[in-house]
C-alpha cells in the first residue's frame, strides 16, 4: 500500500456496512497466530465484556470479535471499516490474518461535522489501549441521547476508533511490529534525527505507519488522541522539541546531535516551535490532568509537553500535526505493560480513571476556526489548505520566541472531501486572516479576518 494523499471523496449520508470478512479473518488468525505469535459507563462495558481468560486484555482474535460485535448491537449506530492490514514475516505487504479495524460510529460518513481519532497499541505491548478505545465505544453508543457527556458526542462529532494499529505486535505481546520497528518513530515528521536502529530503515518504511497515515489524509480529522502504556501522563505537542533552552545535551539516543536542521539547543531561545493553539493544548491537558487524578484518588497524573517529558523523533503525533494540522495528544494511561498477563482489575481502575477526561477531550473536537471552502463554481472545494495567521509576539504568548520579533505564526487544516476545513485554536483567540489555497496552487481565497469561535466562515477560491 503506497503512502498516498486520498483523492477526494465526500462522506455522504452515514449507511451500516461491515469489513467483509470475520469468519475467514478469525479462521486465519487461530492458524497464523497460533504459531507464529506469542449502556453505563466504559467500565461497566468492560465488566460486560468477555474476561480475556480474567486477564487485563483480551488476545488479538478476541479483540476482532469485540469490534464486530459492537456494530452488530449498534447497526444504526457503528460499522466496521478494514483500512489495511498489519505485515508478518510470511506476509509482508499485508497479512490477512492481521485486518487494521477502524470502528466507524455514527455521523463518520457526514463531512460537516469534525473528526475525532482513538488510536489504540501502536505498541504492541500495550494492549490496554485496545480495551480502553472498545468499552469507550460502547459506552457511547449505549448513552446516546440520554444527556450524558458520552451521550452528546454522537451528533455533534465524527468518531473513529482504530484499537490495534500493530496487530503482529499485539499477537506477539512486543512493543516492536514484525521488522523489530518502533511504529511511533516511523514517521516522516523529524524522522531524520532519531537514531539509528527501531525508527526503520526509512521513514513511513512501515505498512502499518502508511496505514495510519494513509487513513488520516482521508478523514481529516481535527483531533486524535492515541492511548499508550508505560507511563502516566498526557503529552501535548511537540515531540521532537523541548520548551526550555540549554537542558538538552542529546545523550539519550532519540535523534543524532548535531543533525542539520535541528535546534540548537545551547542557544539562548526556546528550543519549541511556536504553536497558536498552544494555549489550547495546555488547558486541555491541565484539565485531563485534574480529572484523572480526581477520579483515581491521585496527584501524580500530569501533563507535560512530548518533548520535555522525553525526546521522541518521528511519532504519530508529531507527524499529523505537522502535516495536516491535526492536533494529537498522546495518553499515557498506565505505568505497566503486557496486558494479557495483567489482572482483570486493572481494566476497570484504568476505565475509572480516564473515562470521563478521554469523554470530556473528545468533546473539544472542533474547537477554533470551521467552516467550508467553495470552488468559482459555489461546488466544495476538496484538499484544500486552509492557514489561519496572525502576530505574535512575546506578550501574547507563554514562552519566548524563536526568532526575533514580530514573528508570524499559522495554524492550518485541510478541507475534507466536502471542503469543511477545522483549525484547532483557543476559542476567542484572534483576530486570524484565513487564506485558502487549492491543492494545486491554482486558486486561493481572499483574506478574511475572523476569531476563533461557534461562527461558520466560508472561503471561495478564484484565480491567483
Amino acid at each position: 500500500m503506497a503512502f498516498h494523499r486520498h483523492a477526494a471523496r465526500p462522506r455522504g449520508a452515514f449507511a451500516r456496512g461491515f469489513a467483509p470478512g470475520l469468519a475467514s479473518i478469525l479462521a486465519a488468525a487461530t492458524l497464523v497466530l497460533s504459531s507464529s505469535c506469542s449502556g453505563g459507563s466504559a467500565a461497566d462495558a468492560a465488566d460486560a465484556a468477555d474476561a480475556g481468560d480474567g486477564f487485563a486484555a483480551r488476545p488479538l482474535l478476541d479483540v476482532y470479535e469485540a469490534v464486530y460485535a459492537l456494530a452488530s448491537d449498534y447497526p444504526s449506530l457503528a460499522r466496521v471499516d478494514t483500512i489495511g492490514f498489519g505485515a508478518s514475516a510470511s506476509y509482508p505487504d499485508g497479512d490477512p490474518s492481521l485486518p487494521i479495524l477502524a470502528l466507524r460510529l455514527a455521523g463518520s460518513d457526514d463531512a460537516s461535522l469534525p473528526a475525532a481519532q482513538l488510536v489504540g497499541a501502536m505498541h504492541g505491548d500495550e494492549q490496554i489501549g485496545a480495551e480502553v478505545a472498545l468499552a469507550l465505544a460502547r459506552a457511547i453508543c449505549a448513552s446516546r441521547g440520554d444527556g450524558t457527556v458520552a451521550g452528546s458526542l454522537l451528533g455533534k462529532m465524527s468518531l473513529s476508533f482504530i484499537p490495534v494499529v500493530n496487530p503482529w505486535g499485539y499477537g506477539a505481546d512486543e512493543r516492536y511490529d514484525c521488522g523489530g520497528v518502533d511504529l511511533n518513530r516511523n514517521f516522516s515528521w523529524a524522522w531524520s534525527y532519531g537514531a539509528a536502529g527501531a525508527k526503520g530503515t526509512s521513514a513511513m518504511s512501515e505498512l502499518e505507519s502508511r496505514v495510519l497515515a494513509d487513513d488520516a489524509e482521508f478523514m481529516r480529522y481535527a483531533l486524535s488522541i492515541t492511548l499508550h502504556s508505560g507511563s502516566y501522563c498526557i503529552s501535548l505537542p511537540w515531540d521532537y522539541l523541548k520548551t526550555s533552552s540549554g537542558a538538552y545535551d542529546g545523550t539519550d539516543g532519540y535523534y543524532y546531535p548535531g543533525a542539520t536542521g535541528y535546534p540548537d539547543f545551547s542557544s539562548s531561545v526556546y528550543a519549541s516551535e511556536y504553536s497558536p493553539a498552544q494555549a489550547l493544548f495546555e488547558a486541555e491537558g491541565s484539565a485531563y490532568a485534574n480529572s484523572v487524578n480526581g477520579a483515581a484518588g491521585t496527584s501524580s497524573f500530569s501533563s507535560t509537553q512530548g518533548g520535555d517529558w522525553y525526546i521522541v523523533c518521528g511519532s504519530y503525533a508529531d507527524w499529523l500535526y505537522a502535516e495536516l494540522g491535526c492536533p494529537c495528544y498522546t495518553v499515557e494511561l498506565d505505568g505497566r505493560y503486557d496486558w494479557t498477563s495483567q489482572a482483570l482489575s486493572l481494566r476497570a481502575k484504568v476505565l475509572s480513571a480516564h473515562e470521563t477526561a478521554l469523554l470530556n477531550l473528545l468533546g473539544s473536537t472542533g474547537t477554533g476556526i470551521h467552516g467550508r471552502v467553495l470552488g468559482e463554481s459555489g461546488s466544495p472545494a476538496s484538499d484544500a489548505k486552509v492557514t489561519a495567521t496572525a502576530i505574535a509576539t512575546a506578550a501574547s504568548s507563554s514562552r519566548a520566541l524563536a526568532a526575533p520579533e514580530p514573528v508570524e505564526y499559522t495554524a492550518f487544516a485541510y478541507s475534507n472531501g466536502e471542503g469543511y476545513y477545522f483549525i484547532a485554536l483557543p476559542t476567542g483567540s484572534g483576530p486570524w486572516t484565513l487564506v485558502a489555497a487549492s491543492s494545486d496552487g491554482e486558486l486561493a481565497s481572499k483574506g478574511t479576518d475572523a476569531d476563533a469561535g461557534p461562527a461558520s466562515q466560508v472561503l471561495v477560491l478564484s484565480a491567483r
